[in-house]
This record gives structure tokens, C-alpha cells and sequence, in this order.
């Protein structure tokens, strides 16, 4: 009877089943023993080839879920590095064919210091600046995010001169 403790509560309700007994999942494994025990049908050979019979297709079951949850991952992972590509080959046809790669803030305002005109010193060239800088950043398609940080960028030095 001690194969009875050393299963688990779910092959123990399984077996329980098995010998025409109706087992509550709330029952302590304890409690199932005694159920298990008191069958008319129970014979302690016979229950514990039974149990390691249970026992041995829970463990081939969950085995079985297992694999098809790697193989769903692994499928997953293929389809997002798939859409992956295609995104970066549509992105790289919508550069015109050039290759598709972020570009990191220093690089965005070294691009837009040269398409631009000069920070302006007096205040009536600031019009200009702007404009240049808007026509910049449509040039280069620089997205809203990086707009603020590269005029904080440009104007970094004339801002710190002021205070």
C-alpha cells in the first residue's frame, strides 16, 4: 500500500476511476488511499500494475504536450522571423532599394546639420532656419519621436551661451 502514498493525487484519482469507485478531486490523497483500499474490486498486485500503467500514460501525455507546445513555438518563431523579413524588405523597397537600417540620434543630426542652414545669431533668421530644418526632416523622413531631440541637439550650444 505504501505505492499508494508515493503516487501522485491525479494518478490516485485515476485509479480510484479505474476500480468503479467515484473519487472527489477535493479528496486528500490519504482519504483516496482509503477509498482505493476499501473497492470491492481492489487486489494489491493488480492496483499497483494498474497505477504504474496510469502513471506511465500521464507521463507519455504530458511528454506528448510538451513537444506539440515546442513544435507551436518553434512554428511561431519562424512566422515572426518571417514577417520580420518581409517587413525589412518592404521597408528597404520603400528607401528605394536602399538598405533599412535605424539610424541612432548623432547620425540623424549630422544628416539634418547638413541639410540645414546655420542656427541663426539675430533674431529675424530664425524663419529660415526653420524652414530649412522642416525641409530636413522630410528629406531624411525623420520620424516625430526624433524631431524635438534633434533641435535640442542643434540648438544646444546657443542655449547653453544664453544663460
Amino acid at each position: 500500500m505504501v505505492f499508494l502514498i508515493r503516487s501522485r493525487k491525479i494518478d490516485l484519482i485515476q485509479l480510484a476511476r479505474d476500480l468503479d469507485e467515484s473519487p472527489d478531486p477535493s479528496m486528500s490523497k490519504i482519504v483516496l488511499r482509503n477509498l482505493i483500499t476499501s473497492s470491492k474490486y481492489y487486489k494489491e498486485e493488480e492496483a499497483k500494475e494498474l497505477l504504474e500503467v496510469i502513471t506511465a500514460e500521464r507521463l507519455e501525455t504530458e511528454q506528448q504536450q510538451k513537444l506539440e507546445q515546442e513544435e507551436q513555438l518553434s512554428i511561431e518563431k519562424l512566422r515572426l522571423e518571417l514577417e520580420l523579413s518581409r517587413n525589412v524588405n518592404q521597408s528597404a523597397i520603400q528607401n528605394n532599394g536602399q538598405a533599412s537600417r535605424v539610424k541612432s540620434l548623432d547620425e540623424i543630426v549630422k544628416m539634418v546639420r547638413l541639410l540645414t542652414v546655420k542656427v541663426p545669431n539675430k533674431s529675424d533668421g530664425w524663419d529660415y532656419f526653420f524652414s530649412s530644418l522642416e525641409k530636413a526632416f522630410a528629406n531624411e523622413n525623420i520620424s516625430d519621436e526624433f524631431k524635438p531631440k534633434v533641435l535640442l541637439c542643434m540648438l544646444g550650444d546657443k542655449v547653453s551661451r544664453t544663460y
